[in-house]
């Protein structure tokens, strides 16, 4: 981890910060609603943020899913931001390592991402074909629908993502 850099859990107070990063994070599509929704589902999600001396500048959350019919316990990673200004910098991959760390300490037994092959490949993601997306993926977009297994006997689970309510819209699953 950058030495000026720290992750912690995010929180409510975050919420502005948030909204820039993404903002300035993704400029065609908006995906402060969802993050918006996922920070209300403590439940089910995991969200972390990079802090660093100018303040906010990376986020990740991990969402509880499952594969019907399996009821093993998964991950869905998504989204994560980071200021373009800090991109490039190691900060989305320790979002994500830190991220790992706590799902390893729960259930969880692999994560599923919808996202750069060549990014999240650093991180031991691979092509997923056993899981299919919970909504249709394009085509062109299928190399981004990736995996890891904390484990070797999750390796062979297979059937349709079942995911929470602010995932369950099919234009998430389309850009």
């Amino acid at each position: 981890m950058n030495n000026r850099t720290t992750i912690r859990e995010t929180i409510q107070d975050d919420i502005e910060s948030l909204k820039a990063l993404y903002k300035k994070a993704f400029t065609d599509e908006d995906l402060f609603p969802l993050v918006t929704d996922l920070l209300n589902d403590k439940q089910n999600t995991i969200m972390l943020s990079a802090l660093h001396e100018d303040g906010l500048v990376g986020h990740i959350a991990f969402t509880k899913c499952h594969a019907s019919p399996s009821e093993i316990d998964l991950s869905l990673l998504g989204p994560m931001a980071v200021l373009p200004s800090y991109q490039g910098k190691g900060i989305g991959t320790d979002l994500i390592k830190e991220g790992f760390c706590r799902l390893k300490k729960t259930r969880v037994e692999k994560v599923i991402v919808f996202g750069d092959p060549n990014f999240y490949g650093r991180s031991g993601f691979t092509l997923e074909t056993n899981i299919e997306p919970a909504f249709t993926i394009p085509k062109d977009y299928i190399p981004g629908w990736q995996s890891i297994s904390f484990s070797d006997d999750v390796s062979a689970v297979s059937g349709r993502l079942q995911v929470t309510k602010p995932w369950q819209q099919p234009d998430l699953w389309s850009s």
